[in-house]
C-alpha cells in the first residue's frame, strides 16, 4: 500500500469539554495493595480498596481516586465485546498515583503465547471526562479479532475521545492488533511512550499529544511513533516502521523534534530535525537542542512530570529508573 494512500485516511480527534455530571461534594477514595480492611466506599487508607477497579466502582462523577505504590495486575472487565481491560474508568473521575509512574504500574496481559489475541488484557479504558495521572501502563494488548476500533486498538489505554486525559504516565511494552499500541484517541500530556507496537501507529493513533516523548516504538506498516495524531512540543525520534513513515504518518506537528521535517499539510511552526541527544528513552541530555525549543502555549501544569521543552519551567519530576 502506498504511503500517500495511507495518509489520506486520517481523522484528527476533536477536544470536547464536558460539564455535565459534576459532583459538587467530591470525595477522595484510596487504593493500596496492602490495605488492612478494604471496605467500600474506601474513604481512608485503613479502608482502601486493593484494586483500582473496586475504587472506580464505588466513586461518583467528580471524585478522585488516589493510588499508592505497587503493580496492579489482577482483575479485569470487558466493556465492548470480549475485550478485557485491567481497569475500566467509565465515569468522569480522576485516578492518580501518590508517587508517580516509576512507583505505580497498571499491568495488562498478553495472549497465551505472547502478543495480541483473545485472552489479552488492555491496561486501561478511559471514558470522556476521566483523567489518569502518574502511572506506568505496561504489557497491555488487544484482541486480534472483534470490532476494530473498540477491541483491536489501544493496548495501553483506549480513550473514548480526546476528552479523556492521560498525564505524567509512561506507556511501555504495549501492543495493538490494529492501531495505537500505546494509546488510542485520548489527550496525552507529559507522557513517555517507548517499546510499543501496532500495525499502524506503534505508540499512538488519533491522539492529541502535548510535551510527550515517543521513542523506540514500532509499526508493522507505517507510523512507528504516531499515526494520524496532533503533536505539540513532542520528541518523535528513533521509531521504526516496516513499510514507511518511521516516526509519524499523517496528523499535524508543531514545535516537535522529529525527522523528516513535516511538510504541508502536516507542517506547523517550530519543528526541528536535530538529534534530540537523549540520555535514555525518557530524558534529555544537558546539551539537547530540544531544551527551550518548544512553545509555552502547550504547557500543561496539572501533572507530576517534566515539561521537557521549555527552559522556563523547573523540572519537578525525574525519570530516574
Amino acid at each position: 500500500m502506498k504511503t500517500s494512500t495511507l495518509l489520506t485516511t486520517c481523522h484528527l480527534p476533536i477536544v470536547l469539554v464536558a460539564l455535565t455530571g459534576l459532583n459538587l461534594a467530591a470525595a477522595t477514595l484510596y487504593v493500596s495493595l496492602e490495605s488492612p480492611n478494604p471496605s467500600a466506599p474506601h474513604p481512608t487508607w485503613a479502608t482502601a480498596a486493593t484494586t483500582i477497579q473496586d475504587a472506580v466502582d464505588a466513586a461518583a462523577a467528580g471524585d478522585e481516586i488516589v493510588v499508592t505504590n505497587g503493580v496492579y495486575a489482577t482483575g479485569g472487565r470487558a466493556l465492548y465485546g470480549t475485550m478485557t481491560n485491567r481497569v475500566v474508568v467509565d465515569k468522569p473521575i480522576t485516578v492518580r498515583s501518590v508517587n508517580g509512574a516509576p512507583f505505580t504500574a497498571i499491568q495488562g496481559a498478553q495472549a497465551p503465547g505472547g502478543g495480541n489475541g483473545d485472552s489479552a488484557v488492555r491496561c486501561v479504558y478511559l471514558a470522556n471526562g476521566a483523567r489518569l495521572s502518574g502511572f506506568t501502563l505496561t504489557n497491555g494488548a488487544t484482541r486480534m479479532d472483534g470490532e476494530p476500533f473498540h477491541e483491536r486498538c489501544g493496548g495501553g489505554v483506549w480513550c473514548q475521545s480526546a476528552a479523556a486525559v492521560v498525564s505524567g504516565c509512561v506507556l511501555a511494552g504495549n501492543s495493538a492488533a490494529m492501531r495505537g499500541g500505546g494509546a488510542s484517541s485520548g489527550t496525552l500530556n507529559n507522557c513517555a511512550l517507548t517499546g510499543n507496537w501496532a500495525w499502524q501507529g506503534g505508540a499512538v493513533c488519533s491522539n492529541v499529544l502535548n510535551n510527550c516523548t515517543l521513542t523506540f516504538n514500532s509499526a508493522e506498516e507505517c507510523g512507528g511513533g504516531a499515526y494520524c495524531s496532533r503533536l505539540n512540543n513532542c520528541i518523535v525520534y528513533f521509531n521504526t516502521a516496516r513499510l514507511a513513515a518511521a516516526n509519524y504518518a499523517g496528523g499535524f506537528l508543531s514545535y516537535c523534534c522529529t525527522t523528516p521535517q513535516p511538510e504541508d499539510p502536516w507542517h506547523g511552526p517550530g519543528n526541528i530535525t536535530l538529534d534530540p541527544q537523549l540520555t535514555s528513552a525518557f530524558r534529555l541530555s544537558s546539551g539537547s537542542p530540544c531544551r527551550g525549543a518548544g512553545s509555552s502555549d502547550y504547557h500543561y501544569s496539572d501533572i507530576l512530570s517534566d515539561f521537557h521543552f521549555s527552559s522556563s519551567f523547573k523540572r519537578r519530576f525525574r525519570w530516574d529508573w
